[in-house]
């Protein structure tokens, strides 16, 4: 399975990521550590930079990113993004709340980019 946003990548984004793009997502829809430039990734660490937290430690290149999952039937609480460099792969992402962790899936992650793309927006959607 692959998500929407890595199956319509800009040139732009292609050329960054050296035309190795490998979606975080497995067959089943869950996060896999085996990515690389995944595009719905790029977007949550994004987001998370403006609507939710965002640590960078520079020396190290290691990133932390949290983000609110917005009121659904699935999952309800954040998702924690981690990663090693600043770019490529992301290392691990799950969802998590105050009573269990689960790996990111593809469905809340979707959903999530979504909402924030709204707020984003100057028309709100």
């Amino acid at each position: 399975m692959t998500c929407r946003a890595c199956r319509v990548i800009p040139v732009e984004e292609r050329q960054r990521c050296s035309d190795e793009i490998k979606c975080a997502f497995d067959g089943e829809g869950n996060f896999t550590t085996d990515n690389w430039c995944c595009q719905t990734m790029h977007k949550l660490k994004d987001m998370a930079k403006e609507y939710g937290t965002y640590q960078h430690e520079t020396e190290g290149r290691a990133s932390i990113s949290t983000l609110k999952i917005p009121e659904n039937d699935i999952f309800n609480g954040y998702i924690s993004i981690v990663t090693c460099t600043e770019g490529g792969a992301t290392d691990n992402a799950v969802m998590i709340n105050t009573e269990e962790q689960r790996p990111l899936s593809l469905e809340v992650a979707e959903l999530t980019v979504s909402y924030y793309q709204k707020l984003s927006s100057p028309l709100g959607g």
